[in-house]
């Protein structure tokens, strides 16, 4: 199972049951930010210009049916117990390459713009 979660402080992320199951759901797509010199390829690793730390893994991209927008996924790490493993990834939405948009709320977003030396 898939399901998407909002946090007011760390915005929408991510829960997955299945590290595959979630891939699946995923383009393969590049992923071309200002923030990089080159576009992004899935597996590899970034800070993403500073928005993570340490590094994380890009894992592709999904457009969404509503809106047609490409959305970000990250994996940010798993999480196991004697029952069950939880897989958690990031997730934003590209509007630009300099122009990215995360949200904190099921109705709340927050723009961020690359500036040339980090998101604001």
């Amino acid at each position: 199972m898939i399901k998407e979660h909002y946090n007011s402080n760390n915005g929408m992320f991510i829960i997955a049951d299945s590290l595959d199951e979630m891939r699946a759901t995923l383009t393969k797509e590049p992923l071309n930010l200002a923030c990089f010199d080159h576009p992004l390829q899935v597996g590899e690793y970034s800070t993403l210009g500073g928005w993570y730390c340490p590094e994380c893994r890009y894992e592709g991209l999904r457009y969404e049916d509503d809106t047609g927008k490409p959305a970000a996924y990250f994996y940010l790490g798993s999480e196991r117990n004697m029952f069950e493993e939880k897989y958690y990834f990031d997730k934003f939405y590209v509007l630009t390459p300099s122009r990215i948009v995360d949200s904190y709320g099921k109705r709340t977003i927050r723009d961020f713009w690359w500036t040339g030396e980090k998101w604001k």
